[in-house]
């Protein structure tokens, strides 16, 4: 408020003119431009302004803390004061774009310290402007991101280690299936070598003897350890993508019944009982019958192992949704929940421990899915918990598969029967001057139950390598009683 006097012609004060003034909006302005100043101020980051001749204008607490300079000392100072001398282009650049108006946001780059160290920023460079829009100026914001670079320099070297470690230990699995594969492939020779000499000597052998019972014994033993090496040789080709299969027509019903024969013998040690209800509709199907078989046996013979005695197993099948479905299910221990997402893991067994009660290498159920699989179809686990049981359920499809190998890709021919691979090493037992091929004769249950008085019949050509037979398949799980005699 103003008071001016009110004076007459002659100069005497007749009264006083108030003038009053609003100042609120220039308070208003004064106000919001000291607060303005106290977030500058307060800021972390470093703001700083600077005008087209590249001088210093202002310098905020911020910029004091991040490049050591008080704003007395650089305030004034060309702006090159913390740019290091290599980028210095960078300020060229960015006052060329500033003059036309244009913001730069979040560049990053370094600038240097008052003790000479280099400090990486993040920076956002806009331009100032007079009351007519003429660019007179720039504010720099700068943040310092040294604790972000170093996180992303541990995570990289994290993430490399990490690579690295992950190609070691895959390189070292490869080595190992390899290893696997080789060990498995060179037993399998003596082994099968053991089991022929074996068959010979017992029958040779007086019965009831000791020496009768050490050969059953070795036969019984040599069988288990053949089977684990199969299950290794079958895991090998799996990883490779090497299992082949031959689809046939072929009646589920003899599939489930030949598995249920192969595990009555350790069935009956043990008391359990075993069920099986095939429906009619579901008999017909197409697949490979032995890996078929070798499936719901692993599954059947798994059941077996894991029922106590007095126990039951049940299998039976059905269609459902225009599947078959074949479940096995038993009294058994079950399954811990927290375990059955792995239960057809390779090598994974619920009790892991040197001390477990069951034998065996944890592949059989690995090989049940692989096989399923093969056939285009699924297999999944079900239990309630611990001492509750379990129940696998197989689901395939009616429709014929295509020859195939694990990878998906069409083998190059048919592979030869499974006698030739299991043939071959007895040929070892007759002596390089021998005749040029051996006849070997099973006496066992077929797959397809032709008369009794019609045994499989093989024989394996020293020159060739290949099996020729006739009768009927072969049932994996049987132990067939081989005869050998030369031919002439």
């Amino acid at each position: 408020m103003v008071y001016t006097p009110d004076t007459d012609a002659r100069g005497h004060v007749r009264g006083w003119i108030a003038s009053i003034l609003d100042v609120g909006e220039r308070k208003r302005a004064e106000d919001a431009r000291t607060l303005l100043a106290g977030i500058v101020d307060s800021s972390d980051d470093a703001i700083i302004s600077k005008g087209l001749d590249g001088i210093i204008t202002s310098w905020n607490t911020g910029a004091e803390r991040m490049f050591g300079y008080a704003a007395a000392e650089a305030i004034g100072q060309p702006i090159a004061l913390i740019i290091p001398t290599e980028r210095r282009h960078e300020e060229v650049d960015l006052m060329d774009r500033l003059r036309h108006g244009q913001s730069i946001e979040h560049f990053e780059t370094q600038r240097l310290m008052k003790n000479g160290r280099y400090v990486p920023i993040s920076r956002t460079v806009s331009p100032v402007r007079n009351r007519e829009g003429v660019v007179i100026g720039a504010s720099k914001i700068a943040r310092d991101i040294s604790d972000r670079i170093r996180a992303d320099e541990e995570r990289t070297r994290l993430l490399a280690s990490e690579q690295a470690a992950r190609a070691q230990a895959e390189e070292a699995n490869r080595g190992k299936d390899q290893f696997l594969a080789t060990v498995s492939h060179e037993l399998r020779t003596p082994l099968n070598a053991i089991l022929g000499w074996a068959a010979m000597l017992e029958r040779t052998a007086p019965a009831d003897t000791r020496t009768s019972k050490g050969l059953q014994s070795i036969g019984r033993n040599t069988r288990t350890l053949a089977q684990l090496v199969d299950d290794l040789l079958d895991v090998s080709r799996m990883i490779s993508g090497k299992m082949r299969l031959d689809p046939v027509p072929m009646d589920l019903g003899d599939i489930v019944e030949a598995a249920v024969e192969a595990v009555l013998p350790a069935a009956s040690a043990k008391d359990i009982a075993i069920g099986a209800v095939v429906d009619p509709a579901s008999r017909t199907i197409t697949g490979d019958p032995t890996r078929l078989q070798q499936a719901v046996w692993n599954v059947l013979s798994n059941a077996v192992k894991f029922t106590p005695q007095g126990g039951r197993v049940d299998v039976s099948t059905r269609i459902d949704r225009g599947e078959i479905e074949l479940t096995v299910s038993d009294s058994g221990i079950g399954i811990d929940p927290t375990f059955l997402p792995y239960v057809f893991d390779r090598f994974r067994q619920a009790d892991d421990s040197s001390t477990r009660g069951h034998a065996g290498l944890g592949l059989g159920l690995a090989i049940v899915r692989h096989l399923v699989e093969l056939h285009g179809g699924r297999v999944r686990a079900e239990s309630e918990g611990c001492g509750r049981g379990t129940r696998f359920v197989i689901r395939l499809p009616r429709s014929r598969p295509s020859a195939t190998t694990g990878d998906g890709r069409q083998p190059a021919s048919a592979r030869p029967a499974h006698p030739a691979t299991d043939l071959a090493p007895l040929f070892g037992l007759f002596s390089e001057g021998a005749a040029r091929a051996v006849a070997l004769t099973w006496t066992m249950p077929p797959l397809r139950r032709p008369p009794s008085s019609s045994p499989f019949r093989a024989w394996f050509h020293r020159s060739s390598g290949r099996t020729t037979h006739r009768g009927a398949a072969l049932a994996a799980g049987h132990r067939a009683d081989v005869r050998a005699r030369p031919l002439a």
